[in-house]
């Protein structure tokens, strides 16, 4: 006779159970139009109920009020190298609350392998060899950097915007839509409150200084790798190079003498913006991460995320096959110190003493150190930098 009570019990338990599930959903749902859906990522409003007060959040949670004290918050350009280490190294820099990280925006603007120098004008990637640029092409480009720090967003090329992360869905939203500006216009509170980072490799040190004019919180981290690493790199990803590795000595001299005139830019814009502009070497990074991480933010005066530590440690020493694509552009490494050091073991012994006598400047001024002998090619013992107190 005790069996009804107890389904009676356990019916009378699944009812209040779904009673207050359904309570539970319309106290929590919030109403979202269909045409608003694209944007609930990036900025949405909801009433704060146990205050009773309205409160509008942004696109990454923080409310409003408190983002807009944040004007002292920089905006970012990290401008380095075909095969860097930037993808890694941008990764790491927008791991701070409201980033908004554009990479290779400028691509689309300009020829296919080429970056912009102001001196030499259009110049390739890998040869460094260059060509005149018309002042058009080069003006339509700086102002569209310009516009993207300023939030100028309206004025923008859809693919830059495109090439922001947290605004791409939206862009291509929008290249389908009658009044395109009034669909990028719902974009603009949301970047005025953010931190806006560019990453680029197709932009020379020249033409940095004007973008320091114009921006007075930029910031630039200018990211350097080991010659000989970086060639391997795009020997790796770039098939046509592959057959030019009898001639090491003209390919090492193309990547050194952009180095030099960069560094040498660079030094001059460090005396003229103090403390705006960081040099950073990829091999910082891979042999210490954390250390090197803190620095950057410090620079940076941000605050990495709370759970930044554990996304380090995963991103650095994860697996490759677990980030899409092709494995050289990945930035997941199964080890970051022995990624830096793997082109002792591909390279031999007379291509690496080409690169390093074409390459001894930059290794007086960076603290990496020619090879000695083919003993000391091989032995991950031996280290090849040289640190100092500016590159620890």
């Amino acid at each position: 006779m005790e069996y009804p009570i107890v389904c009676g019990k356990k019916s009378l338990c699944v009812l209040m159970s779904i009673a207050m599930l359904l309570c539970y959903y319309e106290y929590t749902r919030i109403d979202i139009k269909n045409e608003e859906k694209s944007l609930k990522q990036l900025q949405r409003g909801k009433t704060n109920k146990h205050s009773g007060e309205n409160q509008t959040v942004v696109d990454f949670g923080v409310p409003i009020d408190d983002a807009e004290k944040r004007q002292d918050v920089p905006n970012v350009l990290l401008i380095t190298y075909l095969r860097s280490g930037s993808s890694l190294i941008g990764d790491i820099v927008q791991q701070v609350p409201h980033a908004l990280y554009s990479f290779e925006p400028a691509k689309q603007c300009m020829e296919r392998g080429y970056y912009l120098s102001r001196d030499r004008g259009m110049c390739y990637l890998t040869n460094d060899v260059c060509k005149n640029t018309p002042k058009n092409d080069y003006g339509f480009i700086m102002e569209h950097f310009k516009n993207f720090y300023k939030c100028n967003l309206k004025t923008l090329n859809l693919y830059f915007l495109s090439r922001s992360r947290q605004f791409h869905k939206l862009a291509y939203q929008c290249k389908r839509e009658a009044n395109q500006k009034k669909c990028i216009s719902k974009l603009i509170p949301v970047c005025e409150k953010a931190v806006r980072i560019i990453k680029t490799i197709r932009l020379s040190m020249d033409m940095v200084q004007e973008l320091m004019e114009n921006i007075p919180n930029l910031k630039v981290i200018h990211l350097l790798r080991d010659p000989r690493g970086m060639i391997v790199s795009r020997i790796k990803a770039i098939r046509h190079l592959q057959y030019k590795m009898g001639n090491m000595s003209s390919i090492a001299r193309a990547v050194c003498d952009r180095y030099n005139r960069d560094i040498s830019i660079g030094q001059s814009l460090k005396v003229k913006y103090p403390n705006r502009i960081k040099t950073l070497l990829y091999e910082q990074i891979a042999q210490r991460p954390l250390e090197t991480s803190i620095r950057i933010f410090k620079f940076l005066g941000l605050q990495p995320k709370s759970n930044f530590k554990s996304w380090l440690m995963e991103h650095i020493a994860g697996d490759p096959k677990m980030s899409p694509g092709h494995p050289a552009f990945s930035t997941v490494r199964a080890n970051s110190t022995a990624t830096a050091n793997s082109w002792r073991l591909k390279l031999s012994l007379d291509n690496v003493m080409d690169i390093d006598r074409e390459c001894s400047k930059v290794y007086a001024y960076t603290g990496y150190l020619a090879v000695k002998n083919s003993a000391h090619l091989k032995n991950l013992n031996i280290s090849v930098r040289k640190e100092n107190s500016d590159f620890p």
